[in-house]
């Protein structure tokens, strides 16, 4: 089916000061956990919320409060306008990034990072009321910018609002991948581009509407940066069990010391997400042993599967070590890192 493609973000109610009696923030204080989005504008956060989720509500809100007090004009874009369109933001920015087409007069505060550039009036449009870079634009100008890993989940994310692929089809889905591809690295060819761009292509090239998640990116970011070639995502497997897809997976083909074809060996790789199963215990446990069903199934037809978590992403090196232990050293002395992608 195709993959679940969230509407672009509700934004979070903020409170500013100006408005508020004394009184009506104190209630709010005692009703929830208000955090101070910058000087004069405040936004409740439910405690019961996961860090990542905290974190981008507080992004949106920062981009709310400048939106309702902002007299200049300017469009919202970079890593601001991704969160805005739906994109998921791996490493969280402490400011909002605002594209003016004149250098502002106020002086810049922490909380805001501006960019002057005349964006064309066809690469700006409006999401939930406030003024942002459209989805393409912003791509291109978040993976000119941001380090490769940040800019991979990013790219990802937009192709896969984009075009909605559906795994099941992949057939009827990808002319309009490399359509999209190849119209994204055309654009990088103008003038105004030219900052960043070789970097731009390396994601672009790299990009994959399939990945179902940031950390999915990111997994694959360490893969292909370091000189594996790129896996194929949501790879199917038949098993007496049913249909299913890995994250992504890799197949070798091996030969027999006389060079005859031997058996491939297809390597799996998987992100388990903290919170995946729900607080639910019942149901949790549920699903715990449906996946481990799902997994020696699996196993039981096709290749090893190596698993990931959230806090094993942060370190790069570990996460390569674990997944090339399965192929041959020989062939892992002639994988070499990818400078433009490695960051």
């Amino acid at each position: 089916m195709p993959a679940d493609i969230p509407a672009p973000p509700e934004l979070p109610v903020v409170h500013l000061t100006s408005e508020l009696t004394q009184a009506r923030l104190s209630q709010l204080r005692s009703t929830g956990d208000l955090r101070r989005v910058r000087r004069g504008a405040y936004v409740q956060i439910a405690a019961s919320d996961p860090p990542w989720r905290r974190r981008e509500t507080m992004m949106l809100a920062r981009c709310v409060a400048i939106a309702r007090t902002a007299s200049a004009t300017y469009a919202f874009s970079h890593v601001s306008a991704a969160l805005i369109h739906g994109c998921p933001i791996w490493t969280p920015e402490p400011a909002a990034h605002l594209t003016q087409t004149v250098t502002p007069s106020v002086r810049p505060g922490t909380d805001v990072r501006r960019h002057v550039s005349r964006v064309p009036a066809d690469e700006l449009t409006r999401i939930r009321g406030l003024p942002v870079t459209t989805l393409e634009r912003t791509v291109l100008d978040c993976i000119r910018n941001l380090h490769p890993r940040d800019g991979l989940v990013i790219a990802d994310a937009a192709m896969r609002i984009s075009i909605r692929p559906d795994r099941r089809h992949r057939e009827a889905y990808a002319e309009k991948i490399e359509e999209l591809r190849n119209r994204l690295l055309a654009r990088l060819e103008r003038p105004d581009m030219a900052r960043g761009r070789r970097r731009a292509r390396a994601v672009l090239r790299a990009a994959d509407p399939y990945a179902e998640s940031a950390a999915e990116s990111v997994l694959r970011w360490i893969a292909v940066s370091r000189g594996l070639r790129r896996p194929t995502t949501q790879y199917p497997i038949e098993t007496h069990e049913g249909l299913f897809y890995s994250d992504m997976a890799w197949v070798f083909r091996r030969a027999y010391s006389d060079g005859s074809p031997g058996p491939s060996l297809v390597l799996h790789a998987e992100f388990d997400g903290q919170g995946k199963y729900g607080e639910d215990a019942p149901r949790a446990l549920a699903a715990v042993r449906a996946e481990k069903v799902r997994e020696d199934a699996i196993r039981e037809v096709s290749g090893p599967m190596v698993r990931f978590t959230r806090p094993a992403l942060d370190d790069p090196v570990a996460v390569f070590a674990r997944l090339t232990k399965h192929v041959t050293r020989k062939y892992v002395l002639t994988l070499r890192a990818d400078p433009d992608l490695h960051g």
